[in-house]
């Protein structure tokens, strides 16, 4: 009887650990902050500072919430192979980032659809990064949105008109 129970606590851990999501949260935050206000340390900014949840499903299968937009339905899967991203859309892996050539994929934020253009290779904080402009599907955005993309750890930079946004801890 011993034996069986000990059988049995061996299973449940075995298939919790199993079963278990690795869960990281990041943090943009405003890359050169203008201090607006000494005495509470208000700058210019940081209202559009937010956090957003990567969640792994499989070793390179993870969802990103929050990361394009702030409601609680903007979650994006992706999956890495091979040194190539995919980013599924309606219940498909769509090419994201290719290392072979220039991909332009097509993102949905805040509800609306966006294609990801490819504009320029920078490098940020040491980094390689292909910088994508997103552009509207079918209507005019009045504000120009910049994403940093590194093939090794995702978006790392957001840049608007009023303000550049870099996610902390990364490269």
């Amino acid at each position: 009887m011993k034996k069986f129970i000990c059988t049995c606590i061996f299973i449940f851990s075995f298939v919790s650990l199993l079963s278990a999501q690795k869960n990281i949260s990041y943090k943009f935050t405003v890359e050169n902050k203008i201090i607006l206000d000494s005495t509470t340390g208000l700058y210019e900014g940081e209202n559009l500072e937010f956090r957003y949840r990567r969640i792994y499903l499989a070793d390179s299968i993870f969802k990103e919430e929050k990361l394009f937009g702030k409601s609680n339905d903007n979650t994006d899967v992706f999956k890495v192979s091979n040194g190539c991203w995919y980013v599924k859309v309606n219940g498909k892996w769509v090419l994201f980032y290719s290392i072979k050539e220039k991909v332009v994929p097509r993102i949905k934020i805040e509800g609306y659809w966006f294609y990801f253009k490819p504009i320029d290779r920078q490098m940020f904080r040491g980094g390689k990064c292909m910088v994508y402009e997103a552009c509207p599907v079918n209507y005019n955005a009045g504000e120009t949105l910049r994403y940093w993309f590194s093939v090794t750890a995702g978006i790392v930079k957001i840049e608007t008109s009023e303000v550049s946004l870099i996610r902390e801890k990364v490269l």
